[in-house]
C-alpha cells in the first residue's frame, strides 16, 4: 500500500488545497484513502486507491458565494 504521505501528494496534484481529514478505508477488500481538502472554492473530496495510487473519485464542492475574505 502507498503511504499516507504519498496519497496526500497525489491528492495535491489533483486539487489545490489543504488536507483537513484523511482516512484509510477498506471497501470490498480494497483499501482506499478518503480525503477532504479545504480549497479556495470550498471543499473537495478525493478517494485514492491505496494499492495503485489511482484517483478513484474526485468531488469538488464549490461554494458559489462571492466571499472576499
Amino acid at each position: 500500500l502507498i503511504s499516507e504521505k504519498e496519497a496526500i501528494a497525489i491528492a495535491k496534484k489533483n486539487i489545490t488545497g489543504e488536507v483537513v481529514e484523511i482516512e484509510l478505508d477498506e471497501d470490498d477488500g480494497r483499501y482506499e484513502y478518503e480525503m477532504e481538502l479545504k480549497t479556495s472554492n470550498g471543499e473537495a473530496d478525493i478517494t485514492i486507491d491505496a494499492k495503485s495510487g489511482k484517483v478513484v473519485e474526485l468531488e469538488n464542492d464549490d461554494d458559489n458565494d462571492e466571499n472576499d475574505d
